[in-house]
């Protein structure tokens, strides 16, 4: 049986004028929550095979502040098609990855996992 586990990326900065979403990186307060999900994932003792995420900074940030606070070692793949994709092109993306894996972590925007949330 295969396994998805759905984190949403933490708090980013606001957008600024002139700048991109995609670029908004993690405030100091993101940074900490990153941290937290990821002692939580650690006392869980949770492992996954793969980490599916988003290349947009803020869901960068969050996987490697993650990853490290829970101890992982595992392979992380940042997929530039998650970041504001359609509900069938997420599942096409999930489909893709690497389906000999049992557990996967994905880390995405909130819009997203409500859009899987619904399947």
């Amino acid at each position: 049986m295969k396994t998805l586990f759905l984190l949403r990326h933490a708090r980013a900065e606001n957008l600024a004028p002139g700048s991109s979403d995609f670029d908004r990186a993690l405030d100091e307060r993101g940074k900490k929550e990153a941290r937290a999900a990821g002692v939580f994932i650690g006392q869980l003792q949770l492992q996954f095979d793969l980490v599916l995420c988003s290349n947009a900074v803020r869901a960068r940030e969050t996987a490697d502040l993650a990853i490290a606070a829970a101890g992982l070692r595992t392979t992380v793949h940042h997929d530039q098609r998650i970041y504001e994709a359609a509900p069938l092109r997420l599942l096409e993306v999930i489909g893709e990855s690497e389906m000999k894996r049992a557990s996967c972590f994905w880390l995405a925007t909130i819009r997203e996992l409500k859009i899987c949330s619904n399947f």
